[in-house]
């Protein structure tokens, strides 16, 4: 009985030993991923060895082979097809597959093996290598011959009309085979595709079902053609390749490509008023602001300015009276101007006769920052120490008062190459100035630079939501409440919003939130039945009580990428975000309780004023002011919404050939609008229901901040300087 009990333990032992070793060494689809990513080999063969299946895939739809092939690790992606990962596998979220972003990043050995193993993306790699000048793209495709007579005959008119770009050589010997079998679609499918669409730019499609055919034509217009299906919502007319973006059953959006242009339309809603995008020469029906909407811009404004987008995050300064014309170059109503060091997207706080900046600063870091509108996902590869500091400036003249070196450490995460190290606005209470670093820390000291606390709050890695190998940088500001300092913390995981002491740093409270990354700032506004705290995200906006952090109500159907601050204006809280092909504005009411999600189909409810599907925003947050909502595009398109309807009053694009992006968001005030332009320009708009651009002024540095308004004087934070600008008079 004794040998026979010691041999049962020694058993049981032995099992529960061999079973959590196992456990320890069993692999899943997500340590795959992980390998892929990292372009560790061994390890993606470890986790295939163990049985991982090789199509696991994350919540998008990528799969190892699509960040295989995104990177050019051909090793791993030979691998990965030998056994037996499909080659036409499309993400859930893009509708691409693994040849698609080989094609972006230009690598030609794996489109070769992809195209050897069955994939079917041999027309658009072949339009992707003529548009970008890759010869050697272009050859693999002709060489592998699967390549359709439209496709190369769609290249050829495209190198006629580039003669910079010169793949003569390539088609000279070419003998076509035989056209590709057309695609057919299905009569259901394409009726759902028809419907009225609209660029930002003001192109205007029809699309049309009739005879069992799609057909496209101007809108308004008499003559249709017939698009030929490629491919599941892909469509070709001539020269032109058309492709429908779904969620679901819905259109979301069009790319129209031609000739190496890209445009994007959108569904035009049925209940839109019938305006014109370029403003008619008449007068608008509606009306100048009125006096009780002007009264509360002045009621929000002060001479201080203690936070991102200052008091409200409304971004007004009324009755400040700052200029409306000014240059940099010539010094036109330049007042002063003083170098920062380093690399820094962070926009001046203003307190008293105080200015506060941050900076993060690396002899090594050489990258710079890259404008423009462009889809690069990838981040900086730099693994530098870098100076992370604050500065207090004296608002009138210039001089650095005190700067502070907060710590000196290599960044925890990589940045975007139109991100830096130092992103968060600073916010200040006049006795307080709190600065934030994201990975590298918060801190807190007094207006007099001394240091009172600082706390480490982990790595805080707020990278693209379909690939968190590409890391991007923090970019939250935090804000004052109440002797509070309260953080909004949306990451790849362990998301958290937190409010910590002012006085010691202690926490308060912290509440988990399931949210992708975000680079969204809360913001605190008053209700009737006390002060709430507001946030925007992906998988929902959330208020919370911000003495205690518990969740008060939440609205789903946001971007993947939110980055707009939320802000309050005419008793509505206003919310956006814009990452296509999701774009909503909402009004939302104050009273608002609960889950608030909009049932499908509906823009209003008891808890929301209304609420628009498609216009929001990607990076500029929109500014109330007067009785009118403006809303800047990242391409510079302007529309003006009537705030409390929703109506829109006119659309204008305010980009120019030097002023053709837009990131910073807008500031206000005495009648006039500001808008940083990414290449180093402010346009100033005539504030009212009457577009009219009154100045293009010259900063000369690239400029991704907001600017702060103060007592006659608009601050402006570029790339290497601050700069003040203020009437001489």
């Amino acid at each position: 009985m004794i040998k026979f009990g010691n041999t049962l333990v020694i058993f049981l032992v032995l099992t529960f030993a061999t079973t959590h070793i196992q456990g320890q060494e069993k692999l899943t689809g997500k340590d795959l991923l992980a390998s892929a990513k990292k372009g560790d080999l061994a390890g993606v063969k470890k986790a295939l060895d163990d049985g991982v299946d090789v199509n696991s895939a994350t919540e998008y739809g990528a799969t190892a082979l699509t960040y295989a092939s995104d990177r050019g690790n051909l090793d791993i992606a030979k691998l990965l097809v030998e056994k037996g990962a499909d080659v036409n596998k499309k993400d859930t979220f893009y509708g691409s597959t693994a040849i698609t972003w080989a094609a972006y990043g230009g690598h030609t050995k794996i489109i070769k093996l992809l195209l050897d193993n069955g994939s079917k993306g041999a027309d658009q790699v072949l339009f992707t290598a003529v548009s970008s000048g890759n010869k050697e793209m272009a050859k693999v495709v002709i060489d592998s011959g699967k390549a359709s007579k439209s496709s190369i005959a769609r290249a050829k008119m495209m190198l006629a009309s580039n003669p910079k770009k010169d793949f003569k050589e390539l088609f000279d010997k070419l003998e076509a085979g035989d056209e590709k079998t057309e695609y057919k679609a299905e009569p259901e499918q394409l009726k759902k595709l028809a419907g009225n669409f609209e660029s930002a730019s003001g192109v205007k499609v029809t699309f049309k079902f009739e005879d069992g055919k799609l057909l496209a034509g101007n809108t308004g217009g008499s003559r249709f053609l017939p698009l030929t299906p490629v491919a599941e919502n892909q469509f070709e007319l001539g020269i032109v390749k058309v492709s429908f973006i779904l969620r679901g059953e819905e259109v979301r959006a069009i790319r129209w490509v031609a000739d190496g242009s890209n445009i994007t339309l959108r569904p035009v809603a049925k209940s839109a008023p019938k305006t014109k995008t370029d403003v008619p020469e008449a007068k608008s029906e509606y009306p100048e602001s009125s006096a009780e909407s002007k009264a509360a811009d002045l009621a929000i404004s002060s001479p201080n300015w203690p936070q991102i987008r200052g008091n409200g995050a409304r971004g007004v300064g009324e009755g400040q009276n700052p200029p409306v014309e000014f240059d940099a170059e010539t010094g036109k109503n330049l007042l002063w101007k003083t170098p920062i060091g380093g690399l820094a997207n962070s926009s001046p706080a203003v307190w008293g006769d105080r200015l506060f900046l941050t900076t993060a600063i690396s002899d090594a870091d050489q990258a710079g920052l890259r404008t423009g509108n462009y889809g690069d996902v990838k981040s900086v590869d730099d693994n530098s120490e870098h100076s992370f500091e604050v500065f207090c400036l004296n608002k009138k003249t210039g001089e650095i008062i005190w700067k502070r070196q907060a710590i000196k450490a290599k960044p925890k995460v990589k940045r975007h190459l139109k991100s830096t190290h130092a992103n968060p606005t600073p916010a200040t209470d006049g006795k307080h100035v709190v600065a934030f670093f994201g990975s590298e820390g918060l801190y807190c000291y007094s207006v007099d630079g001394e240091l009172l606390w600082k706390k480490d709050l982990g790595t805080l890695d707020s990278g693209w939501f379909y690939d968190s190998g590409y890391q991007w940088g923090f970019g939250a500001s935090p804000i004052i409440y109440k002797g509070n300092v309260i953080v909004q913390c949306d990451i790849q995981e362990n998301s958290f919003i937190a409010a910590y002491d002012l006085k010691s740093g202690s926490e308060i409270w912290r509440t988990d939130r399931k949210e992708i990354p975000s680079w969204s700032t809360p913001t605190i506004v008053s209700t009737k039945d006390g002060d709430i705290l507001v946030t925007n995200a992906t998988k929902a906006a959330r208020a919370y009580n911000p003495e205690n952090g518990k969740e008060l109500w939440s609205l789903e159907g946001h971007s993947e990428i939110v980055v707009p601050t939320p802000f309050m204006a005419h008793g509505l809280i206003f919310l956006c975000s814009g990452y296509s092909p999701i774009q909503p504005i909402y009004a939302i009411k104050p009273t608002a309780k609960g889950d608030i999600t909009l049932p499908k189909g509906e823009s209003k409810s008891e808890a929301i004023e209304w609420s628009q599907k498609r216009g929001g925003p990607y990076m500029p947050t929109p500014i109330c002011y007067g009785d009118y909502l403006y809303v800047c595009s990242n391409s510079g398109i302007l529309t003006c919404i009537q705030a409390t309807t929703g109506k829109r009053v006119y659309r204008k694009r305010i980009s120019s050939p030097t002023s053709a992006s837009f990131v910073g968001s807008p500031v206000a005030a005495d009648g006039h609008i500001y808008f940083p332009g990414e290449t180093g320009y402010v346009i100033v708009v005539k504030a009212g229901p009457n577009y009219e651009k009154v100045a293009n002024n010259k900063v000369g540095e690239n400029i991704l901040s907001i600017p702060a308004i103060s007592e006659g004087v608009i601050y402006v934070r570029a790339q290497k300087h601050i700069f003040a600008f203020g009437k001489k008079d």
